[in-house]
């Protein structure tokens, strides 16, 4: 899984927040812990979307690809048609 660092960036907080909502329940604060419990749910319902997205972190290009981007190939090819147009003039 490449997506490591961001999973836990989303983790550790949702963690954190968890961690306090259950303190502010059992302090009888119920209605204040319903605050940091649902950043909590929403942070770890993120983190899980991002450990299961497929490319989610930048990865490397490959040292032997060497094709050309689309509009590179889309100029020259316009060019290749510009230089064969008879020149009048």
């Amino acid at each position: 899984m490449r997506n490591k660092p961001y999973v836990l960036a989303l983790a550790v907080p949702a963690a954190l927040l968890l961690i306090w909502a259950i303190y502010l329940w059992w302090n009888d604060y119920n209605v204040g812990s319903l605050i940091p419990g649902g950043l909590a749910a929403g942070l770890f319902v993120a983190a899980r979307r991002v450990a299961r997205a497929e490319s989610f972190a930048p990865t490397k290009k490959s040292a032997w690809d060497s094709s050309r981007p689309e509009d590179v190939n889309r100029w020259l090819a316009s060019r290749a048609d510009e230089d064969e147009s008879p020149v009048t003039r």
